[in-house]
């Protein structure tokens, strides 16, 4: 069975990696995207629009399935080659947290904001489908 995963990534970075079909988290690390596994599937939560520096953003930005789970260095620039894993994207549209916030399990924990400071966590199926769901409505812009 597929597990779903929350990737915590600036929402600049997550449109780098849909449009180049890759994932990458917690600053390209290989350790923790080596977790996700052929089937996986990942959402990314946005806190910001850039990192280190940008504009609030608490948005849910991007979701896939992972192709084969074989980490790779990824081609980012002379600077930065960070680990990664082929993915395959859907289009989706931008979901703001506020708007599912009540009906997700990992929010209602207290320190819930502390946790996504891992990068990345498993979440339930019943979160991932509710985000989904909501990604996939057909009322916002798409990323």
């Amino acid at each position: 069975m597929s597990k779903k995963w929350l990737g915590v990534v600036s929402k600049l970075h997550v449109e780098k990696g849909v449009q180049g079909n890759f994932a990458c988290v917690c600053h390209g690390k290989p350790g923790p995207i080596s977790k996700l596994k052929a089937g996986d599937w990942l959402v990314y939560y946005s806190p910001t629009t850039n990192f280190p520096e940008g504009e609030k953003c608490q948005e849910f930005t991007g979701l896939g399935q992972v192709i084969s789970g074989e980490v790779h260095p990824i081609e980012m620039g002379v600077d930065f080659k960070p680990y990664g894993i082929d993915m395959l994207y859907k289009k989706v549209n931008t979901v703001s947290i506020a708007e599912l916030k009540h009906a997700l399990s990992f929010t209602q924990l207290r320190s819930w904001g502390m946790r996504l400071r891992a990068g990345l966590i498993e979440i339930t199926d019943e979160d991932f489908n509710l985000i989904q769901a909501a990604m996939l409505a057909d009322n916002k812009s798409t990323v």
